[in-house]
């Protein structure tokens, strides 16, 4: 669960830069270290990892602050309901992923976030964390 949450990061700021997603997908992968180096000759700025993926963090709990003012929460972060099914065939035919895994691994994806568990918003303290403090009241 670390791995997807820190790749999520790096993908949102990939979003926010407006680094092509799918350019390189099917030839190669831009290293991190050479993005970061791309974006020193561009900018100028010194920038590291620690703070690229701040910048990915920031992207994703303010597009979950609007989502949160438009009245998404928890109950809108699921998977349609045929991948619970079991699967028809293949080398893992009978085999499906159960809501109650489903449920604890989002769980464990908030808590990482540092959103509430129960409703899907950012924390307080996330917010404070990341110089959002205009937002708090939108998620309460």
């Amino acid at each position: 669960m670390e791995h997807f949450y820190i790749l999520e990061k790096w993908n949102s700021f990939e979003k926010a830069i407006g680094l092509c997603f799918f350019g390189p997908a099917p030839r190669s992968f831009i290293q991190p270290d050479d993005v970061l180096t791309a974006i020193k000759a561009v900018t100028g700025w010194e920038i590291g990892m620690d703070e690229v993926l701040q910048i990915g963090e920031r992207a994703t709990n303010m597009a979950r602050i609007f989502n949160v003012r438009e009245g998404f929460s928890r109950k809108d972060d699921t998977l349609p309901e045929r991948l619970f099914q079991p699967l028809e065939n293949g080398a893992l035919e009978g085999h499906a992923m159960s809501r109650e895994e489903f449920e604890q691994a989002l769980t464990n994806l908030y808590r990482l976030k540092g959103w509430d568990t129960a409703n899907g918003h950012p924390t307080k303290e996330r917010l404070e964390e990341l110089s959002l403090e205009w937002a708090i009241d939108m998620v309460k």
